[in-house]
Order: structure tokens, then C-alpha cells, then sequence
């Protein structure tokens, strides 16, 4: 089953109650979502929702007003359509959404982009509107993609999982809205054509993940490279207080990030320099969420970014030890998630209220 909780404006929880569903008895808790089945991904843009079916199928809801539902008009929808106006026979196995445009890939790889298109995110060479999805011609293979508010990310080079743990590099390309350096290509000009991101050529990086205006992407081996907007701090470079005169408030090359730098110095003294290794990353529009590990039995959540500590959520930086392996993290507007792994049980930790055992959810 899939479920939503939060607000609603416009049916991009899947109900047809719009409106602060917080403000409704019960409904700040999940709720099913009716009329899906066999999901196995989800995001999440501004104001609508996607939805991956395994059978490669795609699903989408909410707002539609730049065409991001797919299909082909610009109507709004609470519940969940199947997005069918791909090429026949298309599967797809891996998508994004920015605010309002969305990245998928097929089974073979190919690229698909639609929704809004002012600052050239799509990828085609235009700067209009696209409600259906369009074919991305500039790539062979796409491995992973990533939205940020008004730009997007491919990593290309690897056609599997198992292409990824052996001793191949990959490309990362980016396009759309490039201010605050979010393109990594030293410039702040909008691109309506992917371009490559030339600093990381070499690499062999996992996955990117991207905020409103920045982008954090980490490679097999545990390290992690920003650039992009940093004004709260986001990029985890320079000093980890946004307000410090050091602290990088943007850069439009990625550079890699020194972890035990940013890491309070007791804890800095036990791990060591060079025993950090970091294996997942989130981010939300203006923060990000990079779990780590030092030594043998000691996990942590090192977060930097927007946020002052109200209501339990985390202060513009802020560094958390658990005792659980960590199997997901992931950030959103004034909230951060963490999946941790158990014995016999996955358990959820919200860091919205704290990362005590009272707040941990069975999942």
C-alpha cells in the first residue's frame, strides 16, 4: 500500500479533501491512497506526486498546471493517473521530480522528461512546457537521475548495479535553471542541453541528490563532492555555522567534502581523519543529510543546512550518533527521516521529534 499524510491544496496526497489535512481530525496520520498497487517507488514534487508501479508503469496526481501529470493537458488530479502517453511498450524503472517537471528512465535507459520547461530543466533544447513525456536524444545510458527545484541531474556510463561496483568511472550531466552555480560547470547561466559536469570526469559516482539550488552526489568509496547555493550551509564545506564569514555561501564547481572536519572535535579525536566513510545522502530545499560511519559499531547523521531547533527539528548544523545501521535517510521542509535497520524490524526514526526510542515507528 501507499500512504500520505500532509497537506493537500492539491490532491497531492491522493484524497479528494484538499485543504491542511493536519487541520482535519485524524488526518495528520497516513492514509492509503486508494487505487495503487505494487508500488515500488515514490516522489514527490511541489504540489503533485509520482508514483512507479513494478511492472514499470507510471502513476501521477496533484497539481498539473505545467503538464507534470503527463497527460498531455495542464487539469489537476487527486486521484492517481496512469501517465500511458509514453512510446508503447515503455517500462520504467527509476524517475524524479523537481517542483514541477519530472526525469524518468526506461528500462533501457532512455530518458523522458515533461512538465514545466522556463528554465530549459526538460533537457530538449527549448524552454517550453512539455505535458507529456518527451524523449531526452542526448544520452545512451542513464543510470540514476536527480530534480532539483529547476534543474536536473543524469548520471550516465553504467548500465547496472553490478557495472557500478566494478572498476568503471561515470558522467554526470546537468541542465535547467544554472543559479548559484547549481549546473557545476562554473557558470550561473541557464542550459536547455545536458552539459557535462567536467570536475567530476573520472569518479565513480553513486548517486545525486539535490536541493532547491544545490546538489550533493557520492562516489563508491564513501565520498561526497558539492556545489550549488550554500548560504545555509548546505554544501558542507568551509565551516559547518552559515552565519561564520567561512562558510562557502556558494560555489559553482563541486569540491569534495571533508567530513571529520565538520564532525565535533570529541568525536573527531576517536574516529580519526580518515576513517569516515559516508555511504547515503538527502537533501531538501536549503539542507543536507549525509549518514556516515566511524569505526566498526558507530553510525551518524551529520546534518548542515536550514533549520533552528523548533519544534525537535534540527538546528543549521547538527551531528547525531545511533546505534542502529542506517538504511535510508531523507529531508524535507523543516523534517528529516532516517530508516534504521534493526534486529527482526526496520524501525523509522523522525528527527522532527527526536532521535529517542520513544520516537522510533515499526515499518
Amino acid at each position: 500500500d501507499v500512504m500520505s499524510w500532509g497537506w493537500n491544496d492539491n490532491g497531492q496526497c491522493g484524497r479528494q479533501n484538499y485543504g491542511d489535512l493536519a487541520a482535519h481530525s485524524d488526518s495528520h496520520r497516513p492514509q492509503i491512497v486508494t487505487g495503487l498497487s505494487d508500488v515500488k517507488g515514490i516522489r514527490a514534487g511541489a504540489l503533485f506526486s509520482l508514483c512507479i508501479g513494478k511492472d514499470g508503469t507510471v502513476w501521477a496526481f496533484g497539481a498539473g498546471g505545467n503538464g507534470q501529470l503527463g497527460q498531455g493537458d495542464t487539469k489537476g488530479n487527486w486521484q492517481p493517473q496512469r501517465v500511458d502517453t509514453f512510446p508503447d511498450e515503455t517500462l520504467i524503472r527509476e524517475a524524479a521530480c523537481g517542483d514541477a517537471h519530472v526525469l524518468a528512465v526506461d528500462d533501457e535507459g532512455r530518458l523522458y522528461a515533461w512538465g514545466r520547461n522556463n528554465h530549459g530543466q526538460l533537457g530538449l533544447g527549448s524552454f517550453s512546457d512539455a505535458s507529456v513525456p518527451e524523449h531526452v536524444e542526448d544520452f545512451y545510458v542513464v543510470a540514476r537521475v536527480a530534480c532539483g527545484a529547476e534543474f536536473s541531474v543524469a548520471i550516465l556510463g553504467i548500465e547496472s548495479e553490478q557495472e557500478l561496483d566494478a572498476e568503471t568511472e561515470s558522467i554526470v550531466w546537468a541542465w535547467g535553471q544554472g543559479n548559484h552555480g547549481a549546473l557545476g560547470n562554473g557558470y550561473s547561466s541557464d542550459e536547455s542541453r545536458p552539459i557535462e559536469v567536467d570536475a567530476l570526469r573520472g569518479l565513480r559516482i553513486r548517486e545525486a541528490c539535490c536541493g532547491s539550488h544545490h546538489v550533493v552526489c557520492n562516489t563508491t568509496d564513501g565520498r561526497f563532492f558539492s556545489w550549488g547555493l550554500g548560504s545555509s550551509g548546505q554544501l558542507c564545506r568551509g565551516c559547518v555555522w552559515p552565519s561564520d564569514s567561512r562558510a562557502q555561501k556558494e560555489a559553482s564547481m563541486p569540491a569534495q567534502i571533508d567530513i571529520p572536519s565538520l564532525m565535533p572535535e570529541g568525536w573527531k579525536v576517536m574516529s580519526g581523519a580518515n576513517s569516515v566513510h559516508g555511504w547515503l545522502v538527502s537533501c531538501a530545499a536549503n539542507s543536507t543529510m549525509i549518514a556516515c560511519q566511524f569505526h566498526e559499531n558507530h553510525n551518524s547523521i551529520l546534518v548542515l543546512g536550514e533549520g533552528d531547533g523548533h519544534k525537535g527539528t534540527l538546528r543549521d548544523w547538527d551531528f547525531k550518533v545511533l546505534a542502529e545501521p542506517v538504511a535510508a535517510v531523507a529531508c524535507g521542509r523543516g523534517f528529516e527521516i532516517i530508516v534504521t535497520v534493526m534486529p527482526e524490524r526496520v524501525s523509522l526514526v523522525n528527527l522532527a521529534k527526536s532521535v529517542a526510542a520513544d520516537s522510533m515507528l515499526s515499518i
